[in-house]
C-alpha cells in the first residue's frame, strides 16, 4: 500500500527521545576565484549540531488513533478510485454498445 502524503509530512511518535544530527553550510561560493572554498569567503559557514527531540506523552498517546484513521482514510480513497474508474468504464461501454455506427 502506498503511503499518502499525510503520512509524509507529520512523522509519527515511536519513540520518547529521537537523537539527530545536522551540517550545514552557508553562503558557499559556486564561481568566481573562491569557488567552493569553505576558508577563502568570509560569508562562508559551516555549522555541525547535535539534538535531541522529546515526543510530549500526549502525542505519543494519540498515535495509535492516527494511525488508526489515516489507515481508514486511505482505504475508503482507493474504494471512491475503484468506483469512478468503474463508472467510467461502463460508461465507455454504454456509449461504444448504443453507436456502433458513429465509429
Amino acid at each position: 500500500m502506498r503511503q499518502s502524503p499525510l503520512h509524509a509530512t507529520w512523522p509519527l511518535p515511536r519513540a520518547v527521545a529521537r537523537p539527530g544530527a545536522q551540517a550545514r553550510i552557508d553562503n558557499l561560493p559556486i564561481n568566481g576565484p573562491d569557488q567552493f572554498s569553505l576558508t577563502r569567503d568570509f560569508m562562508t559557514m559551516s555549522r555541525i549540531g547535535v539534538m535531541q527531540e522529546f515526543t510530549r506523552s500526549e502525542k505519543r498517546q494519540c498515535a495509535p488513533a492516527f494511525r488508526a484513521r489515516s489507515g481508514k482514510s486511505v482505504a475508503e480513497k482507493a474504494v471512491t478510485i475503484a468506483s469512478i474508474q468503474r463508472d467510467t468504464a461502463l460508461a465507455w461501454l454504454d456509449r461504444y454498445t448504443l453507436r456502433p455506427w458513429r465509429r
